[in-house]
């Protein structure tokens, strides 16, 4: 059997912001609702994930209260843990996290640049600056952002410009 870890994991952090009781009474309460959610983990599983870090990290999210203390809020966050919620921290606990993916800054630019664009005065500037009107290819400023031709270099300027104008718009009161 595992020994509950009393300086560290869920119960050490616990043991921050609670005396000794109360954070035997929201030690109690996890362990009963992680027994509730998860019957096919053993008591030794249990206690493991609360020991480590995955347990501290938990502790943090439940101790974020309005103020320190709160012991019935505490207890409540517990009473509402499901599934969903405590997926990231056993991933955390077996190394199963998700990986953090790149950027894809090509569909970041493209998604701020349609966003904005719903600004007429947007509109504007983006068909003068690529000259929409004398442009058979780009003839608006939607199948210019959508080319799979245009640059994120291109795309980043625009970007600028956006931002540049909407700045000034918004410093004279014009916006």
């Amino acid at each position: 059997m595992v020994d509950i870890n009393k300086e560290h994991g869920f119960y050490g952090t616990v043991k921050c912001s609670f005396d000794e009781q109360a954070t035997k009474n929201i030690w109690d309460v996890m362990v009963k609702r992680l027994v509730e959610l998860y019957p096919e983990k053993t008591e030794n599983d249990i206690l493991d994930f609360l020991n480590g870090r995955a347990g501290r990290h938990l502790a943090d999210r439940l101790l974020d209260v309005p103020e320190p203390g709160m012991l019935g809020l505490v207890l409540m966050k517990i009473a509402m843990l499901h599934k969903l919620k405590l997926a990231e921290f056993w991933d955390f606990h077996t190394d199963n996290t998700v990986k953090q993916q790149p950027i894809d800054k090509r569909l970041l630019y493209k998604a701020a640049i349609h966003y904005e664009m719903r600004k007429p005065n947007v509109q504007e500037l983006i068909r003068k600056i690529i000259g929409c009107d004398n442009n058979t290819v780009y003839d608006t400023p939607g199948k210019w952002i959508n080319s799979e031709y245009t640059t994120i270099k291109e795309l980043e300027t625009m970007w600028g410009y956006i931002q540049e104008r909407l700045t000034k718009r918004h410093k004279h009161g014009n916006d």
